[in-house]
């Protein structure tokens, strides 16, 4: 039973490949309705949504911005040498669910074998927020995505 188990987590633990580079002009259908995050050679960081590309710029409507020389909020449009990374964030709530279903089923379970009170508060707290912390994190991670160099 346990070999099982392995056989099903192994994809998770091996490292995945990275993604193949993208066309310059394919990244607005890409990212579109995606968190973007953009870090700048200025050493900005901005986050928010891509609206377009041309092919010396990009445009994006800035929710948050980072660092030294961060444009303003709001509809900016910068060069496209300025990207030092680009990444996406998926909007999901996956991870949450799995996180509660996992902390609904795992704390019942650990609390019927035990009486004693401090070991009660640990397992509620331990066992029930932390596969919901989990889930959380892996909602909000995000990816680089490779863009293909200008030809």
């Amino acid at each position: 039973m346990r070999h099982l188990f392995l056989l099903f987590l192994a994809p998770a633990l091996l490292p995945a490949a990275p993604p193949a580079p993208i066309e310059w002009e394919a990244t607005t259908a890409i990212l579109g309705g995606h968190t973007a995050i953009v870090k700048l050679d200025s050493g900005a960081r901005i986050e928010g949504a891509w609206l377009g590309v041309t092919p010396t710029t990009f445009t994006m409507d800035v929710k948050r911005a980072k660092g030294k020389n961060r444009p303003a909020k709001g509809v900016q449009t910068i060069g496209r040498s300025a990207i030092v990374e680009l990444r996406v964030r998926r909007h999901r709530i996956r991870g949450r669910g799995f996180g509660v279903l996992t902390a609904l089923f795992l704390t019942p379970n650990l609390l019927l074998r035990t009486s004693s009170v401090p070991v009660i508060w640990t397992v509620c707290i331990g066992v029930g927020v932390a596969p919901i912390i989990a889930g959380a994190i892996w909602d909000h991670s995000s990816q680089v995505v490779h863009i293909k160099p200008e030809s």
